[in-house]
């Protein structure tokens, strides 16, 4: 069974302000896959790393307190911030999924998230389909997990 993360994601709203952020730091082609990707940084490198890299693992995102979207981790790798202090680069797929709403509440840094625990994809038999125009407004989508409806 895979080991995902959770992550909060700070400075976007919603999932559009994530979209938008992803677009303006893509870079590719990543040495692993070929394709476009993006890379967080993290204080901390998971000791659990190599679970999560054999296992086909994701980063769950929690923007405004529900966890909402997920990005297929590729690699970890030793980095160095701007400020000179030691870090990990977490290396994710471009392409971001969405899954099942569910509340979850802040917390600082990741969490390890077991696969029983991770929220399904909402668009089932499709493992590559991305966030496009015909979903949900994610305002829309928050009042509806407020509300116990989704």
């Amino acid at each position: 069974m895979p080991l995902h993360l959770k992550k909060l994601c700070v400075g976007a709203s919603t999932i559009d302000d994530l979209v938008a952020s992803i677009d303006r730091r893509a870079e590719g082609p990543h040495a692993i896959t070929g394709e476009k990707y993006i890379w967080i940084t993290t204080r901390t490198r998971p000791k659990r790393d190599q679970e999560i890299l054999h296992q086909g693992a994701s980063l769950y995102w929690v923007i405004n307190r529900v966890i909402c979207v997920r990005q297929e981790i590729i690699d970890f790798r030793c980095g160095t911030r701007s400020d000179g202090v030691p870090c990990t680069h977490i290396d994710l797929d471009f392409r971001l999924h969405l899954v099942k709403p569910r509340p979850h509440r802040p917390f600082q840094g990741w969490r390890y998230l077991e696969e029983p625990d991770a929220p399904l994809d909402l668009v089932s038999n499709n493992a590559s389909a991305a966030v496009d125009d015909d979903q949900m407004p994610s305002s829309m989508t928050r009042e509806l997990v407020s509300l116990g409806l989704l």
